[in-house]
């Protein structure tokens, strides 16, 4: 859970390429990138398909989607979420 949450913020930053973390860090973001696009829409998923990495999506979900009135429901949904996952 923690390092799902870690990609979507991205307070884990990618290490360099040549760097043996690199895939570790990268099949771990394109698993967490896949779960965001299979749970939403197909409308919006090929709008976001084409992102390269998993903060990314969530960013700009999270900007088309949130506002100060639902902040609250939000946030509900995002402990729902992540207690599914």
């Amino acid at each position: 859970m923690h390092e799902e949450n870690c990609h979507l913020r991205g307070s884990v930053k990618a290490p360099e390429k040549d760097d043996p973390k690199h895939d570790n860090w990268f099949s771990e973001d394109q698993r967490v990138k896949s779960w965001l696009l299979l749970t939403i829409k197909p409308e919006l998923m090929k709008h976001h398909i084409r992102l390269p990495i998993a903060t990314i999506i969530w960013r700009k979900l999270k900007s088309a989607f949130m506002d100060e009135k639902n902040g609250v429901k939000i946030y509900t949904l995002n402990q729902k979420a992540f207690h599914l996952y």
